[in-house]
């Protein structure tokens, strides 16, 4: 667990010294600007390729796709109920957001990869594009709905135009072409999928830096968002996992990526999306900052619990 471990903290690491060290004039339009590669070259490089090339057959078993959508309608159902409340009445929007959009690519992948293996990464891919998808179609609406705004012109358009979101597509139906005509294509990809979550990494660490004063103003909705992404949504998907295990419904496997994936924190995506709305910045980027943070300690004893489902 100590080695997994370090390859993530290493780049993230790496990142914070770069902020610390002021190699970039504009820290936060560095991070933007290093993030378009992971997210349109490297990570559909990483997803197409794991799902196209992966050794694994495509999951028939029915959980494998109804648990994504039912725990991010738990989770969206959380939010509204917390919406309801004197306190966090406002917060609705952003909580949903935070709550939904975990960062199941960027550290999601590298984090299974690292407690499961290398064999696991098709099938984690799968359900990972999954998860990004539903939180995609839904997490913004809410974000626009539950704080009184509208998205801008074109919102949708360019939430499909994202190469994560066709990636598993493209790999699925890679798995038809022969192996002879796949192969040499996906070797050529390997190499930027590789460097998909060491290049994510240390963007994160850069932009931790960039944000750090957001640590210091953290309220109530704040606190609420970060345990739904890091307990909440662990937890139900542990509570769907177990029993659907127990019924022959879903691989030990499966559950143990779906948890994994579940406890990761909330994704510099959802940060980009609120700024793309013009709604709810401020609270997405301390839901990010903190539940990142906080996903230091909370990651490893998840990587514990699987490992003894």
């Amino acid at each position: 667990m100590v080695p997994s471990l370090l390859t993530i903290l290493v780049p993230l690491a790496c990142g914070v010294v770069a902020g610390l060290l002021r190699l970039f004039a504009d820290a936060d339009a560095a991070v933007a600007y290093v993030n378009r590669y992971p997210l349109y070259f490297a990570f559909p490089a990483l997803v197409l390729g794991g799902i196209a090339g992966g050794d694994f057959e495509v999951p028939t078993e029915v959980a494998f796709w109804v648990l994504p959508a039912v725990l991010l309608a738990a989770l969206a159902g959380l939010a509204w109920l917390c919406g309801r409340t004197r306190t966090l009445g406002a917060h609705a929007g952003p909580i949903a957001l935070a709550g939904m959009f975990g960062n199941v690519a960027y550290l999601g992948l590298p984090v299974v990869e690292s407690v499961l293996g290398e064999r696991v990464l098709g099938r984690a891919s799968l359900l990972s594009s999954l998860l990004l998808g539903g939180s995609l179609a839904a997490g913004p609406y809410l974000l626009a709905r539950w704080s009184g705004g509208t998205a801008p012109p074109g919102t949708v358009r360019r939430l499909l135009g994202q190469p994560l979101l066709w990636a598993p597509v493209v790999g699925l139906a890679a798995r038809l072409v022969p192996a002879a005509a796949r192969e040499p294509v996906l070797a050529a990809l390997a190499p930027v999928g590789k460097s998909a979550g060491p290049v994510a990494l240390f963007a994160l660490g850069l932009f931790l830096y960039a944000r750090r004063a957001a640590l210091r103003q953290l309220g109530a909705a704040d606190v609420v968002a970060v345990g739904l992404r890091l307990v909440v949504a662990p937890g139900l998907a542990l509570a769907l996992a177990v029993p659907a295990v127990a019924l022959g419904w879903l691989s030990v496997e499966t559950a143990r990526i779906a948890v994994l994936l579940a406890g990761m924190p909330t994704g510099v995506t959802a940060f980009a999306l609120a700024t793309e709305l013009r709604l709810g910045e401020e609270a997405l980027a301390r839901a990010v900052v903190a539940s990142t943070v906080a996903a230091a300690l909370v990651v490893p004893v998840l990587a514990w619990v699987v490992m003894r489902l």
